[in-house]
C-alpha cells in the first residue's frame, strides 16, 4: 500500500458530497468505496473515493457499470494525442 491520506468518515461524505449516514448504510451492505477497518475507526483513502467516483460514472442511466468500463475505454482511443 502506497502512503496517502486517510480520511475519516465525515471528511470522506464531504469530499463525495455525500452524508456520513449514506457511507454507514454502504459499509453495512457492502456497497460504496473500499474502506480500512482500524481498532475503533473507519477510514478511506483519497485514491478509494476517486476511484469509486470514477467507476460510477455513467453517460446513461440504464448503462450497466461493464457498459460504462467499455465506452471509457472507447472515447480513451479516440481522443487525440
Amino acid at each position: 500500500m502506497t502512503a496517502t491520506k486517510l480520511l475519516t468518515p465525515a471528511e470522506a461524505a464531504a469530499f463525495m458530497g455525500f452524508s456520513i449516514r449514506a457511507l454507514e448504510s454502504w459499509r453495512i451492505r457492502g456497497e460504496g468505496p473500499p474502506f480500512i477497518k482500524l481498532p475503533r475507526a473507519v477510514r478511506y483513502s483519497e485514491e478509494a473515493l476517486l476511484a469509486f467516483l470514477e467507476a460510477s460514472t455513467r453517460t446513461a442511466t440504464k448503462q450497466t457499470a461493464a457498459q460504462a468500463k467499455e465506452a471509457t475505454k472507447v472515447r480513451s482511443i479516440r481522443q487525440p494525442a
